[in-house]
């Protein structure tokens, strides 16, 4: 998505008063070397009027969160996702370009969370992917010192010589999930989107794990769910579902979106 309107669509979201989009709840990324590959998968709790909103406008939370850039990084932007700049939205983009060794997960996520860089680096958390020109891959997860209780993140890299993950969350009914995702994403077959699916319906199949908002009010671990993927920095492959109703896992129904065109 455009820079520009990126921020356009936040800012417009925010005169709304829809606060509770500021949070993006749990995610896994990956880089599969094998097929130049990356992705997101990622759920969360909105309320019944920001459902219907986003409905409405239709609003797909991946443009808001996922950045990737020509093969050679992605990052998930979670927790308060509010009023990035389109100086920091670029110079992030720009910065996952980078093809040389120096540019690793670590000081990509040191320098975007600099006070100067991010005047709410405190309240955000970042996962982040980075491949070099020679195929090496570092990762990095920040949590910014007021993101929620129960924040937590896992990295794996070098999967069977192939895939790299990581994962984290925050706002969530525990520290668990992390470690789940990374399970389910080892423990299934298939190429990086069917892993990156099970990986996420794993948290929706474990009955205390997830957003601990839609575990509170819904019984389940998310209300929206998306699947993004990427191939030589262009998209492959977009879902996204919001329920309908309460008590519909949008875990589940996103990998029954996801098998259903498949057939």
């Amino acid at each position: 998505m455009n820079i520009y309107k990126h921020t356009i669509l936040l800012l417009f979201i925010n005169f709304l008063g829809f606060k509770t989009f500021s949070y993006a709840t749990f995610s896994i990324i990956a880089i599969d070397l094998h097929t130049n590959e990356s992705g997101a998968a990622l759920g969360t709790c909105y309320t019944k009027q920001f459902k219907i909103y986003t409905t409405k406008l239709n609003i797909n939370l991946a443009d808001y969160v996922v950045l990737e850039n020509n093969g050679f990084g992605i990052m998930n932007l979670q927790s308060d996702i509010n009023d990035f700049t389109p100086i920091w939205l670029s110079t992030a983009k720009g910065i996952l370009a980078q093809d040389e060794p120096y540019y690793t997960a670590k000081v990509i996520s040191k320098f975007l969370t600099q006070p100067n860089q991010d005047y709410k680096h405190k309240d955000r958390q970042i996962l982040l992917l980075k491949k070099d020109k020679y195929n090496n891959i570092t990762s990095e997860i920040y949590h910014g010192e007021n993101v929620t209780n129960f924040k937590a993140g896992k990295i794996r890299l070098h999967i069977d010589d192939r895939f790299s993950i990581a994962t984290a969350g925050n706002y969530m009914t525990n520290t668990h999930a992390p470690e789940i995702m990374e399970k389910a994403f080892i423990a299934a077959e298939g190429n990086l989107s069917d892993k990156l699916i099970a990986a996420l319906n794993s948290i929706g199949l474990t009955n205390d794990l997830g957003d601990s908002r839609c575990r509170t009010s819904e019984g389940v671990s998310a209300n929206y769910a998306f699947l993004r993927t990427f191939q030589n920095g262009k998209i492959k492959l977009d879902l996204n579902i919001t329920t309908d109703e309460e008590e519909q896992e949008a875990t589940s129904l996103l990998k029954e979106k996801y098998e259903f065109l498949q057939e």
